[in-house]
């Protein structure tokens, strides 16, 4: 009796995944895309929960885009040491001195994360009335969480793609 097909469609040991190469000058021009639709969508958000001032929407917009350069970077190094971690901790004979310094890295970058947005929400008073700001520090997790489920969703229809562009996480 032959061997059920599932069976017999196994990878051999040790073979890679396949994974499309991307022109690095692509990946970029993908990511680029990708945060101005990031933009699009928050600034549309926020247009709705600062309704009918224009300005207003215009300056929290421009106050966000001044900060992500910051927060993008951020959240990339501390990408990077997690990964550095994990590898650290498969070790079978870990490396303590190496690991404790990837732990206070990692906690040092969310002390930076939490004084990013410190400071962006500070800029966002500077240029807001009361009433504004608070109904921009009330939706600012909302906003942020459709943003994240509406590229989950996009990431979801095209997997490669998302791969191609560095997000495979």
């Amino acid at each position: 009796m032959p061997p059920h097909p599932a069976v017999g469609a196994a990878k051999p040991p040790g073979a890679k995944p396949l994974v499309k190469k991307v022109d690095p000058k692509q990946r970029e021009e993908a990511r680029a895309k990708l945060l101005q639709r990031i933009r699009g969508l928050r600034a549309q958000e926020l247009a709705e929960v600062l309704k009918p001032d224009a300005t207003a929407v215009a300056k929290v917009v421009e106050i966000a885009a001044g900060y992500e350069d910051k927060v993008i970077a951020t959240r990339q190094d501390q990408r990077q040491r997690r990964a550095d971690l994990d590898k650290l901790l498969k070790d079978p004979k870990p490396n303590d001195v190496a690991i404790s310094r990837l732990v206070d890295e990692l906690l040092a970058g969310r002390k930076r994360l939490e004084d990013i947005e410190y400071e962006r929400t500070a800029a966002f008073r500077k240029v807001l009335n009361p009433s504004q700001f608070a109904k921009v520090v009330v939706s600012w997790p909302r906003i942020n969480r459709k943003i994240q489920e509406t590229l989950y969703r996009a990431l979801l229809k095209s997997k490669s793609d998302a791969a191609a562009i560095g997000f495979e996480e």
